[in-house]
């Protein structure tokens, strides 16, 4: 039984564990409750709205927060990096049987997405060609639950038609998946004969009454511009000294950014960058 608080709504708490890949272990504590989810990281966390194409990060260390919306988003990104997508071929299956897991019965839902990608970022230009197959069990239990995991699953930048025409594309294939929480992801990929595998484990499930200021910005944190905008300013500003430096964009597939280059002039086009991003920083 339940006792419910004033201003508080039954949710649900779980632990979310991602390993493998090039980075160590990810540990987030989730609090979900209605439409509302937050996710908890060391130092920080999201707060998550159904419906919503924004995610407000929560810095609790430097007490800031700020606005992350995918459409401003991709619009900064596209400042730094132009995304190409070619041979798209993305697919959805469900597969049996069902399984269990902690007790749950799951639904088995495979998406492979095979593509090549060429990115431009300032100097360098690099294609790969990759491999994907994603692994998703749904616990139907959950399935009227808000899954924050799933919201941006499908999102990336779209720098060009063809990126936008991947995301919608991959956007369509998550959505014919089952609703709800998976409680494991298994994703492999192979891009340029280089593997990687990564696994979500969702843990620790728990039905409690959430209250609602778990989902507010605390008293007196400041609001602050995204990280990327500041970002985009320092990649334009660099790209923009090395054209002036004489630096011209190389085509090969290996993506060294100074490939035929003179040192000379990369030194100048580096330090010219440094001065126009100290001023864009206002650092001395």
């Amino acid at each position: 039984m339940f006792l419910l608080q004033l201003g508080a709504a039954i949710g649900m708490t779980y632990t979310m564990t991602w390993s493998g890949g090039p980075t160590q272990a990810l540990v987030a504590k989730a609090q979900i409750a209605g439409d509302h989810a937050r996710m908890d990281y060391p130092g920080m966390y999201y707060l998550i709205t159904r419906g919503v194409t924004s995610v407000t990060v929560v810095d609790t260390a430097k007490r800031t927060y700020y606005q992350m919306d995918y459409g401003s988003l991709q619009k900064s990104l596209s400042g730094i990096a132009q995304i190409d997508y070619s041979g798209v071929a993305i697919n959805v299956q469900r597969v049996s049987p069902d399984s269990t897991i902690d007790g749950y019965t799951t639904q088995h839902w495979r998406l492979t997405d095979d593509h090549t990608q060429t990115m431009s970022m300032m100097i360098v230009h690099n294609t790969t060609k990759s491999h994907a197959v994603e692994d998703f069990y749904f616990a139907p239990a959950f399935k009227d639950d808000l899954n924050p995991f799933m919201k941006s699953m499908g999102r990336q930048s779209s720098s060009s038609p063809s990126a936008a025409d991947y995301t919608a594309k991959l956007e369509a294939a998550y959505a014919q998946m089952y609703n709800g929480v998976p409680l494991l992801m298994v994703m492999h990929v192979t891009s340029d004969k280089q593997e990687m595998t990564m696994t979500g484990r969702i843990s620790d499930i728990k039905r409690a009454s959430i209250a609602a200021s778990v989902f507010e910005i605390p008293s007196g944190y400041q609001k602050i511009d995204m990280p990327t905008d500041t970002l985009s300013k320092v990649a334009s500003a660099l790209n923009d000294s090395l054209k002036k430096a004489g630096v011209t964009p190389t085509t090969s597939s290996n993506g060294s950014p100074l490939a035929g280059v003179a040192s000379d002039a990369a030194s100048a086009a580096v330090d010219k960058a440094k001065q126009k991003i100290h001023s864009i920083l206002h650092v001395p």
